[in-house]
């Protein structure tokens, strides 16, 4: 791809109070990338025999470190146009591991090989290696003893020869003309340092075998700044040639001048020139600048909607920041800024107005918001579109027990992180009606939690709760002289509660699935009666119906669903707790799969990666995991403790149990048990803010406005 020439009279104007930037890793690139010349064959052009072996090798990295090769190659004897040596009284082992030396600073230099490098290195009068090839033998040859070979330090020697060599003229093979300015290289070099150089000159195209080429479209100044930078691994960067810099560096894919270019942009970046930004990594094709550029918009929406800039949006760029879930804004505050960018150019932006006010989840705005400030708006009363939404979002509020099969794009919560929470249970002081959920990402010893607006009464421990829809729905349990039928659905969007149907039987020691949009409440106790009746929850007709039964009555069970199939094990059976393990379904009732190894009852059960976990219960600390492929079972590392009542979530592919009773002090816990499953390993990862039991936990993706008002625990 070639731009045009710059015009003649476009000369390059001398910058100020550049800022110096240098890149660590630069040297080592360059030396891989040679490396890489090197194993291929490519644009070699200096043979090195030993033994009748020959290396093909490049002249500019072998002058750049030998003494003796660089002598002998920018000789005026020679011309320059000695592309051979045979040495003698040397080992074809010996000079590979030199090789790899100097091309790839590393070696396996041991006792056998240490006097063969040696005498190699002093041969080609490399003083470094030889000095450390003398230390290696110093030290006895020990087990401990090893080449004392910095490769960062020997990079950046190998850089300093190169751009030495260039800086005297001496090996280069190209000539590389911008605005009539020209400038030496090596093209090893190049082609080590840029992709774009390596397609040229390695390829079939004709600047391969010339030794001038013209580079269009890039001012002088920074083609030569790239340049040195190849040879020197630093570069001066300031407002004035960024720009110019980072076109070169991007048309010539030189991707540690891009680094450092990312760097400076990065660290300079405002509301006032973020989207000169975006725009620039966009046009020169610089994907990480971009994406942090946009997010850079994104959280600082507020202020940079206060910038003449903002005006300046196109729709599709508007579209792309009012879209995101990271956008830290109300709807309403969308809304706003949506009407502001339309009222900016309201002849040329108001007929399509709609497209951007699409981008408002206008069924997650309060009534009183849209008929305060939404209805006020002429377009969004005129516009049949842009009424459409109004009534689409009045439809969804009116029907609550709808909301599940009216889920869209517009009724999805504004976050890019779920969060781990708790309800209910048991403390030392009271039954809770918490709900509480973990601030700040991971569980761990640093992590706080806060409150979200708690469940209506009553209290309940030994309740159960699934998610379905983003949606938190916690039915049955107990209280002391009470079992419970009741049920209440949590919704995030708004922090709110509504209160669902009751189950037809009252129960805890249950279990709680969602699959398919439908609920299952499974078995379970009622006072001293068992249960093995199912019932399914439909949320858009809020009733419980009876489904088909358990083949046996039992509580302290578990469930999950895994890859949309229901599974239920172990639990307390006729007063034994039970290694059974089944498959059911609400048609066709429960298919017998192979029993888990322990028996147990109390314990939790869960999926993840495809495979069902059941952990602990009642004077169990086994952990295990089943095969659904296979229909087999393996143990995984046990759990620190054994504990019944205790919440489960799976949070990351990462499982945790929080709180329940543990049966080694047999007292309630505030413990988190997390497990890790590339290590299969258990640690107390943190604490909940109190000691509970029959608790239920879940992950639940919250609104940023209940995160950042959520009441401190």
């Amino acid at each position: 791809m070639e731009a045009e020439e710059l015009p003649p009279d476009q000369v390059d104007v001398e910058l100020e109070e550049l800022e110096e930037f240098f890149s660590e890793k630069h040297p080592e690139f360059v030396l891989s990338g040679l490396n890489s010349l090197r194993e291929g064959g490519v644009l070699c052009d200096f043979t090195l025999v030993s033994e009748s072996s020959s290396f093909s090798l490049h002249r500019a990295l072998l002058a750049s470190c030998s003494d003796y090769l660089k002598a002998l190659l920018t000789s005026t004897i020679t011309d320059g146009k000695q592309d051979k040596v045979e040495l003698e009284g040397v080992t074809v082992e010996g000079v590979r591991c030199l090789l790899d030396m100097l091309y790839a600073s590393k070696t396996e230099v041991n006792d056998d090989n240490v006097k063969q490098v040696l005498g190699v290195a002093s041969c080609l009068q490399i003083p470094p290696i030889v000095q450390a090839c003398y230390d290696f033998i110093v030290e006895g040859g020990s087990e401990s003893a090893k080449l004392d070979h910095d490769s960062g330090e020997h990079s950046r020697k190998i850089l300093k020869g190169l751009s030495a060599l260039r800086c005297s003229g001496q090996l280069c093979d190209i000539l590389l003309i911008s605005c009539k300015q020209k400038f030496v290289a090596h093209r090893a070099v190049l082609a080590a340092c840029s992709d774009y150089f390596r397609a040229m000159l390695t390829g079939s195209l004709k600047e391969s075998k010339e030794r001038e080429i013209v580079l269009h479209g890039m001012k002088a100044s920074a083609l030569e700044a790239c340049i040195d930078f190849i040879y020197s691994g630093q570069i001066g960067l300031s407002p004035q040639n960024i720009g110019d810099i980072i076109n070169v560096a991007a048309y010539l894919q030189i991707p540690t001048v891009l680094e450092l270019c990312c760097t400076y942009y990065k660290d300079s970046i405002t509301v006032e020139n973020c989207l000169d930004i975006t725009h620039a990594a966009q046009s020169y094709g610089v994907t990480e600048l971009k994406e942090f550029a946009d997010d850079f918009i994104v959280r600082n929406f507020h202020t940079f909607s206060e910038t003449e800039k903002f005006e300046t949006l196109t729709q599709k760029e508007l579209i792309g920041y009012l879209e995101r879930n990271s956008i830290r804004a109300t709807e309403l505050e969308v809304f706003r800024f949506a009407l502001k960018w339309i009222e900016a150019d309201r002849e040329a932006r108001v007929p399509d107005a709609c497209t951007v006010m699409q981008c408002v989840r206008f069924p997650l705005m309060s009534d009183r918001d849209i008929m305060d400030n939404v209805q006020e708006v002429g377009f969004m009363m005129m516009d049949p579109k842009c009424h459409a939404l109004l009534v689409e979002s009045f439809t969804y509020k009116a029907f609550p027990y709808r909301q599940n099969s009216l889920q869209s794009p517009q009724t999805q919560v504004r976050a890019t992180d779920d969060a781990v929470i708790v309800i209910g249970g048991e403390t030392d002081q009271a039954i809770s009606r918490e709900l509480m959920f973990c601030h700040g990402g991971l569980v761990s010893a640093s992590s706080r939690w806060r409150n979200l607006r708690p469940m209506p009464s009553p209290p309940r421990k030994y309740h159960c709760a699934a998610i379905m829809d983003n949606y938190l729905y916690v039915v049955g349990g107990t209280l002391p002289g009470t079992h419970l039928a009741s049920g209440f659905r949590y919704d995030p969007r708004f922090d709110a509660w509504v209160p669902i149907a009751p189950m037809q039987e009252a129960r805890y020691y249950f279990q709680l699935v969602a699959r398919r949009g439908r609920l299952y409440a499974i078995a379970g106790k009622l006072g001293a009666d068992i249960l093995s009746s199912v019932e399914e929850y439909s949320p858009e007709l809020n009733t419980w119906t009876q489904v088909k039964p358990l083949e046996v009555e039992v509580y302290g069970h578990a469930a999950c669903v895994c890859e949309d199939e229901v599974y239920i094990s172990g639990g307390r059976v006729e007063g034994h707790y039970h290694d059974y393990m089944v498959r059911y379904d609400p048609e066709t009732g429960c298919e017998q799969l192979k029993p888990m190894h322990d028996a147990r009852s109390g314990h939790n059960m869960c999926s993840v990666r495809g495979d069902v976990y059941v952990i602990g219960g009642c004077a169990v600390a086994t952990m295990e995991r089943y095969n659904r492929v296979t229909d087999s079972w393996r143990f995984l590392a046990p759990v620190l403790s054994p504990q019944t009542g205790a919440g489960i979530a799976v949070f990351r592919d990462r499982i945790y149990i929080l709180g329940g009773i543990n049966w080694n002090t047999w007292k309630f816990s505030s413990e988190i048990q997390g497990y890790d499953m590339e290590a299969n390993a258990w640690s107390v990862v943190g604490h909940l803010p109190d000691i509970y039991d029959g608790l239920c936990a879940g992950v639940l993706v919250l609104t940023q406005h209940s995160r950042d008002t959520g009441t401190p625990r």
